[in-house]
């Protein structure tokens, strides 16, 4: 695979992009998603899931019993993906080598790293599918956590995902006024107590992850302390936030759980 560099992180081997964020790539999706309470035995729905950061993570919270379902669409990211689950033998992992939606079918898929998404303006071809149709074809009855992360398509794909509602948490990244208004509607009416991920969220997920703490020290050495100078260009008012969700207002990760 081209311009893909492979790094371990204690037990777990990792293929990544060659790029400055290389070293932190496998551990930043456990930074923004570490305040889910992933159970062992749970189903868990990974929508968009890049080259598997997050997927190896939760494989591990799951256990042997639970099941991890990554669907990522580009054929690129899924190549390295499918090698992440492979060299980790991560045989709870179910992959799905499509892009999710309304409806089955196919799309134009453009653009490239994680913000590859669906387009009329031209691009390569994919096949769609929907996440009822996922859970049923593997013989799910549901999914216990859903993390979604599709680049703008996610009202095609929650406005039709009835399983929804059974959910105990979600996580989506959404993308622009309308998708922000369509996800928190959607989940105030079933029932979902919501909060969005701010600096205050990030921290706590580190601080609950001591486990975490000596791989996020040695990426930042490798990378000469990339991560620790954006911060701080932050803190003083020198630059924006480093994590896009934070920093964007047209990008906001809605979490969500279950008011029991």
């Amino acid at each position: 695979m081209n311009n893909v560099a492979l790094l371990r992180y204690g037990r777990k081997l990792f293929y990544t992009y060659r790029d400055a964020f290389k070293h932190h790539a496998f551990l930043m999706d456990r930074i923004q998603y570490g305040s889910l309470n992933i159970k062992k035995g749970d189903i868990v729905i990974d929508a968009g899931a890049f080259t598997g950061g997050f997927a190896i993570w939760a494989s591990g919270l799951v256990g042997p019993y639970g099941r991890i379902i990554a669907i990522e669409p580009h054929p690129h990211h899924f190549k390295i993906l499918k090698a992440n689950v492979l060299i980790n033998r991560l045989h709870n992992v179910i992959l799905i080598n499509k892009a999710i939606s309304d409806r089955e079918g196919k799309v134009s898929l453009t653009g490239a790293g994680p913000g590859a998404h669906i387009s009329n303006m031209g691009g390569f071809e994919v096949k769609t599918t929907t996440l009822d149709k996922i859970l049923k074809e593997h013989n799910l009855a549901k999914a216990d956590i859903l993390k979604m992360d599709i680049e703008g398509s996610e009202i095609r794909a929650l406005k039709t995902f009835q399983k929804l509602q059974d959910a105990r948490e979600v996580a989506v990244e959404a993308h622009g006024a309308r998708s922000l208004h369509y996800v928190v509607n959607c989940l105030n009416k079933m029932g979902f107590r919501i909060s969005v991920l701010d600096s205050s969220m990030l921290i706590r997920n580190i601080i609950k992850q001591p486990s975490m703490l000596p791989f996020l020290t040695l990426a930042e050495l490798k990378s000469r302390f990339w991560q620790s100078r954006l911060w701080l260009k932050y803190f003083l008012g020198f630059e924006n936030h480093p994590v896009p969700a934070c920093r964007d207002p047209n990008l906001k990760l809605i979490l969500a759980r279950k008011a029991y």
